[in-house]
């Protein structure tokens, strides 16, 4: 049948409990073998959907023993969504087996923009580093659900802590949730320390969506060695139920996150404060600003003391008005470490003209942090469109 689908555009298979592959092997028996490994199979092809396949092995079954998903050497030239759902057999999507190939073969995956992988019970990581050379057009990743994974990128074993730096030019939307066992977003060798999120392996240039929900052994977000290239976009930061996490955001990565818009931290109960200090160092006359910042939702964080080193609504507390000459005025008490007038429970208007952020504590409106989430989901959701699938989880 594939000499008349090649002008396949899109692709979904879901809730077809007894199917095991694809695309079946013995339609392509009587082929030449070394023919068959250079056949671009969906040429057309921009979107497929795999879901609630709980039998599925592979996309197409081979000779070799695998336990990646994508046998094939190549497969989609013009691919730009990937979505798989509820496929509790997969281990890997792709493997080393697809490099090195023949140059014909190498537009596979090349346009792949949007991945999302959510509910795959054995799936232990997303990207394996072989792959880095064909998803420099990635926009868009979506994962949750997958209990085994510590990774998201797996680098190879013996990859130094100096060695190749992996980037990701295009990326703007990253989704991680209800991942238990993530240790790090790329490492060569996951440890069973505590370590942060990101680390000086990966850079994101231009990504502006950051939604981190249910992963639980996380202490940081952020190394200190981190590259000073990323995150220099990020617009929207949403940090919920993650209970290791101590801080949102290190002192030391300030200086990248000028172009805030919106935080959101809820249900982080070893949250000490909003804002940390690098241990040994101070900077208590250094203002901690964020310029372009419009609103801060705070929730349901039972052990935060502090928004930076010094009590609650203290003078090194972040500015953020709307008003130039006021912000000049704050600049220059926070430079004399003049603490702030105590704020009471009438000065809403004042404090809200003053910051122009939300605070919520256990007695605000549960309606106004509802509306937070759904505005910054909305976000998300353009980019990821995760309402493909239909795998019917939580």
């Amino acid at each position: 049948m594939l000499p008349r689908l090649q002008n396949l555009t899109e692709l979904s298979v879901q809730y077809c409990p007894m199917v095991e592959e694809i695309l079946s092997e013995k339609e392509e028996e009587k082929e030449d073998a070394e023919a068959k490994e250079n056949t671009i199979l969906f040429p057309q092809l921009k979107s497929l959907e795999l879901g609630s396949l709980e039998n599925l092995i592979s996309f197409c079954t081979s000779r070799l023993a695998a336990q990646h998903f994508f046998k094939h050497p190549a497969a989609f030239a013009a691919l730009e969504e990937l979505h798989i759902c509820n496929l509790p057999n997969i281990i890997e999507i792709w493997g080393k087996q697809l490099l090195p190939v023949p140059k014909i073969d190498a537009q596979s995956f090349e346009q792949l923009a949007v991945v999302n992988a959510t509910w795959c019970d054995k799936l232990v990581n997303v990207i394996p580093s072989s792959m880095f050379p064909r998803l420099k057009n990635l926009k868009s990743i979506y994962v949750k659900g997958c209990p085994e994974m510590e990774v998201i990128v797996s680098k190879k074993a013996n990859a130094t802590v100096n060695g190749d730096i992996i980037c990701f030019p295009e990326l703007s939307s990253l989704s991680i949730d209800k991942l238990n066992n993530l240790k790090s977003f790329c490492s060569s060798s996951p440890s069973s320390e505590a370590q942060p999120l990101f680390n000086d392996q990966v850079v994101f240039p231009v990504l502006e969506d950051l939604f981190i929900n249910r992963v639980r052994n996380i202490t940081n977000i952020w190394d200190k060695l981190h590259s000073r290239e990323s995150f220099c976009f990020l617009k929207r930061m949403m940090i919920e139920d993650c209970e290791k996490l101590v801080n949102v955001v290190p002192s030391y990565m300030i200086p990248q996150l000028r172009n805030l818009e919106v935080v959101n931290a809820f249900s982080c109960p070893k949250m000490l404060a909003i804002v940390s200090e690098e241990e040994g160092k101070e900077d208590d006359e250094i203002p901690i600003l964020f310029p372009k910042l419009t609103t801060w939702n705070l929730k349901s964080l039972d052990s935060l003391k502090t928004f930076h080193t010094q009590p609650f609504l203290n003078h090194q507390e972040c500015a953020i008005m709307n008003d130039d000459k006021e912000i000049e005025q704050d600049k220059r008490r926070l430079l004399k470490g003049k603490e702030r007038e105590t704020m009471n429970e009438n000065d809403d208007k004042t404090l809200e003209r003053k910051r122009n952020f939300a605070i919520m504590n256990e007695n605000d409106d549960d309606k106004e942090v509802e509306k937070g989430k759904q505005t910054f989901v909305q976000h998300l959701t353009t980019s990821m469109t995760d309402g493909k699938m239909a795998c019917g989880k939580p």
